[in-house]
Order: structure tokens, then sequence, then C-alpha cells
């Protein structure tokens, strides 16, 4: 009986840390769009996270929404009618076209570039523009990044390395616990 249940245990623990695994590579997935492979939000469509455009082109068709923020590094973006962006936009160099009732729910933040905003286009944050204020973005970005992907899986680690440590002890307490041969 206690061989099934050490089976059954050690069975769940890796089922555990394969899920836990998993959600950890999904955490930090976020839509690219890069100069090969242009990116087309289609109409009346909402994506959830963020998207980032590496000297490439994307496009938020008429009525998509972006639940996110885009990161440019050098290429265009296109937001159509009444496309929505749900946070900031960050934009090293490159082309921002905001159509007829475009939305920007945040902050839109240029180092260079061109911004062509038709009049009934809003940028519902602040439009900022230089080195410092792109500076300040990067490096709070970094910082999120940084705990995200290196302090949340050190502690998931510590977690698990703790939960083995203490199942090892209770296996140990069980094992004294048993005598160790029974003669008939």
């Amino acid at each position: 009986m206690m061989t099934i249940n050490n089976h059954r245990t050690n069975k769940l623990f890796r089922a555990f840390l394969a899920w836990g695994m998993v959600l950890l590579l999904l955490a930090g997935c976020t839509t690219t769009a890069s100069e090969s492979v242009p990116y087309t939000l289609a109409e009346g469509e909402t994506q959830r996270g963020d998207l980032r455009v590496i000297g490439g082109s994307a496009a938020l068709e008429a009525g998509s929404q972006l639940t996110g923020g885009v990161y440019m590094t050098h290429g265009s973006v296109w937001l159509g009618p009444q496309a929505v962006v749900g946070k900031d936009i960050v934009m090293l160099s490159g082309v921002l076209q905001m159509e007829p009732g475009a939305v920007v729910a945040g902050d839109v933040i240029m180092l260079s570039g061109r911004l062509a905003m038709q009049p009934d286009a809003e940028i519902q944050g602040e439009l900022a523009t230089g080195a410092t204020r792109v500076l300040q973005e990067i490096i709070a970005r970094l910082l999120r990044q940084v705990l995200v992907f290196v302090c949340l899986p050190a502690l998931v680690v510590a977690a698990l390395i703790g939960l083995f440590a203490w199942w090892q002890r209770r296996k140990a307490r069980q094992a004294q616990a048993i005598p160790g041969e029974i003669k008939p």
C-alpha cells in the first residue's frame, strides 16, 4: 500500500511541476510583428496582451481592440477607425497612423518618428517625446520583465524545493514509524 501512495504522489508532483513550467512559459507570451510577418488584427476582433513591432508593420482594423500596449522599435502601426489600444504606445522610431475614432487609452511615448493623427482620433493619456521619457518607460518595463521572468520563477522553484524537502521528511518519518521486519 505504501508503494502505491508514493507512486501516486510522485505522479502528482511531476504533473504539478510540468503544468507549472507550461504556465510560466505562457505568462510572458506576447504578439510580435516583424518585417517578414506583418500583423493584422481583423475588424471587430479583440486581442489580449501586448503587441511588439520590431522593424515591421501592424494594423488594427476598424473596431478592433488590443487590451495591452504597443511597443515599437522601428516600423509602422495603423489604427483603423474606432480601433482601441488599451494601454500605452511606446515608439523608438517609426510611424503611428490613427484614423478617425481610433483611441489610445494610455500615453503615446515617442523617441523619434511620425504621428499622423486624424481630427477625431484620441490619445487619452499624454503625448510625450524625448529621450528621458522613453528611457524612463524602458527602464520601468525592464524592471517588470525582471520581476516576471526572474523573481517569480525563482519563488516557484523555491516553493517546489520546499515542497519536495517537506515530502522527503514526511516519507522518512513514515519509514521510521514502520517496524523494520515483521516475522511470522
